[in-house]
């Protein structure tokens, strides 16, 4: 489901800054939108995961729902981020 809402609240350092955290956004995210799907311009897609029982429900099918190529929101085109150990 896509939500209704500016993805920017959610993605851009500049809204935190100005805004603080997005309270309002995130709790309608849970009401009208739990489960939502985002394609912002100049990012990777992503899903936003809001409720408690949707996340535990996703944490128990570790085959199915992945964070292999790590949980960073990533600009498009540039790939995944791989982590270096030293």
């Amino acid at each position: 489901m896509t939500a209704d809402v500016d993805v920017a609240d959610l993605i851009d350092p500049e809204c935190y800054a100005r805004g603080g955290y997005p309270h309002d956004t995130w709790t309608r995210l849970r009401a009208e939108a739990p489960v939502a799907y985002f394609a912002p311009e100049g990012y990777e897609p992503f899903w936003a995961i809001t409720k408690h029982a949707d996340i535990l429900e996703i944490a128990k099918q570790p085959l199915r729902f992945s964070s292999a190529k790590g949980i960073t929101l990533l600009r498009a085109g540039v790939g995944s981020r791989r982590r270096r150990w030293s």
